[in-house]
């Protein structure tokens, strides 16, 4: 049923006779409060839609959009273990800088990149020490290329699992991490789930995270309505 519900939405077949949706929302709904009461790592595959593709589907409700993503959390929470704060956290001495740290699979030649490559060269240096941490292989793109230049320090993390992702980004003691993945491909959010900042962002790409663990969310009243 799942299947077959992803291949009409993918064909934009709205109005195909066997498009179910009030079965759809009863599905994912029982799949979300099931992951949210007893999270399992091996629940993941079975959650009929992921984050991502739900938001996707025409007229879901918002509320049930976050359930989705709530419960999807809750299964990457199940499998993690936070890190300690190594770092001076917000206690900054005169004349120190803010470390804020960028993780993203899409510094490349992507959408997240055209609309962004700009924002990480115009911090104020003398203020923002920017560190980007990139878990998808360069694609020696220009903008590739740019967000290299446009970072004081780039690192390239591809090979990396998630856990081992978070450890490198906890040991440079950033105050804020900004996790640019939401719910698109590549997304790796148990990276944040395991708390290697202590003030974590999500910068767009979704309505909700629906993670605890990210304390801030950019985004705008259409895409998130404020009454959830």
């Amino acid at each position: 049923f799942c299947a077959l519900m992803k291949a009409l939405d993918n064909i934009c077949s709205w109005y195909h006779p066997k498009r179910d949706l009030l079965t759809l929302y009863r599905v994912l709904e029982g799949k979300s409060r099931a992951a949210l009461a007893a999270p399992n790592p091996s629940m993941i595959g079975t959650m009929c839609y992921n984050a991502g593709t739900a938001a996707l589907i025409t007229d879901l409700p918002a509320e049930l959009s976050l359930l989705v993503a709530r419960g999807e959390m809750a299964i990457v929470a199940s499998n993690v273990t936070k890190l300690p704060q190594i770092g001076p956290g917000w206690v900054l001495g005169g004349g120190a800088r803010l470390k804020l740290a960028y993780v993203s699979g899409h510094f490349l030649d992507h959408p997240m990149m055209q609309m962004m490559s700009g924002m990480f060269r115009m911090h104020d240096r003398e203020r923002v020490h920017v560190v980007c941490f990139a878990t998808s292989q360069s694609d020696r793109s220009t903008l590739r290329a740019s967000a290299e230049a446009s970072c004081e320090e780039f690192h390239d993390l591809h090979t990396l699992g998630d856990a081992e992702v978070a450890s490198v980004i906890n040991t440079h003691n950033p105050q804020l991490l900004v996790n640019l993945y939401g719910f698109l491909d590549k997304s790796r959010n148990s990276i944040s789930a395991h708390s290697p900042a202590p003030v974590q962002i999500n910068h767009r790409w979704c309505s909700s995270t629906g993670a605890p663990w990210i304390h801030y969310h950019v985004t705008d009243r259409h895409t998130s309505p404020p009454e959830l």
